[in-house]
C-alpha cells in the first residue's frame, strides 16, 4: 500500500487508519485479501485521505502547509501512534509491530488475521 506509483499520499499514518477502518490485519498477505475486503478498504483508504485533507493533514512533528499552518488529523487516529491506548472500538490496547521495515499500529482483537 505505500508504493507511491498506485496510490500518491498513503504513508504509514494513513495505510495504519485505512486498514483499522476496514478491519485488515497489516500483516495478512495480498493475495488473501477478497474482493469484498479490498472494496472495503479502497472505500477506507478514501475516507481516511478526504478527511485529512479537511483537516489539514496530520501534524505529528514539524509538518506545516504551505501557509505556515499546522494539520488537525492527528486528533482523530484510531491506531497510529496510539501504541497502548485503548481502542476506540473495542478498548483492547493498540499495538505496534514491524512489517517490511516499517512500523505499523493495529488493534489486535479489531484486526485479526484471517485468510
Amino acid at each position: 500500500m505505500l508504493d507511491q506509483t498506485i496510490v500518491t499520499g498513503l504513508g504509514n499514518i494513513y495505510v495504519d487508519e485505512a486498514l483499522f477502518k476496514s478491519h485488515i490485519h497489516p500483516e495478512r498477505i495480498a493475495s488473501s485479501i477478497s474482493y469484498e475486503e479490498c472494496h472495503k478498504l479502497q472505500k477506507a483508504v478514501v475516507e481516511v485521505l478526504s478527511r485529512a485533507v479537511e483537516k489539514g493533514g496530520t501534524s505529528i512533528r514539524s509538518y506545516l502547509n504551505s501557509l505556515g499552518e499546522i494539520g488537525m488529523f492527528q486528533l482523530e487516529l484510531a491506531v497510529y501512534d496510539q501504541t497502548g491506548e485503548p481502542c476506540v472500538v473495542c478498548l483492547s490496547p493498540i499495538v505496534k509491530t514491524k512489517v517490511g521495515g516499517r512500523g505499523t499500529h493495529f488493534c489486535p482483537t479489531c484486526q485479526v488475521i484471517s485468510d
